[in-house]
Parts: structure tokens; sequence; C-alpha cells
């Protein structure tokens, strides 16, 4: 991030940038486990257009929705932990 806010500053002579994010197998379909990030220059908040639409759940709902996946959480959590603590 640091060189991509750089390069961003001497290129396009702006200080903006947003990170848009992509899950590698929804990016890419022949790789998983990943993410893409691409940093994208702006010179105004108006990049972005928001298309605002009725969700279905409320975010009340959605937190209880998480709450009934507490097991499953502290499970991907502990697999997360045991593959990367070695990472450095």
């Amino acid at each position: 991030m640091y060189i991509a806010k750089k390069m961003i500053r001497d290129v396009h002579g702006v200080k903006g940038m947003q990170l848009v994010e992509k899950e590698g197998s929804v990016a890419q379909s022949t790789v998983t486990d990943h993410l893409h990030f691409h940093c994208v220059p702006f010179d105004a908040p108006d990049l972005s257009v928001w298309n605002y639409r009725k969700l279905k759940n409320t975010p009340l709902e959605n937190a209880n929705l998480y709450k009934a996946e507490a097991e499953k959480i502290t499970k991907l959590s502990k697999r997360f932990t045991k593959k990367y603590q070695n990472e450095a």
C-alpha cells in the first residue's frame, strides 16, 4: 500500500486512493484462497456511485444470523490460526 500511495501521487498528482478488494476465486476462478487489491486514484469523493436498495435482512437480523454461526466462526478462527501462525 505504501508503494501504491507514493506511485499514485507521483503519476497522477493526487493523494487520494481507494482500495477495491475481491476474493481470489471470484476475481480469477483458477486460483483460490487469496485476495486481489486494486488501488484506484481519486481526487474527489464523487468517485463512487452508491445504488441504495432494500436489503434482504436488516442489520439486526444479520447480527443474529452471524451469532447463530458462532461455533463455525470459532472453528474457522482456529483453522486460520493453525494455518498462518508461523507466517511472518
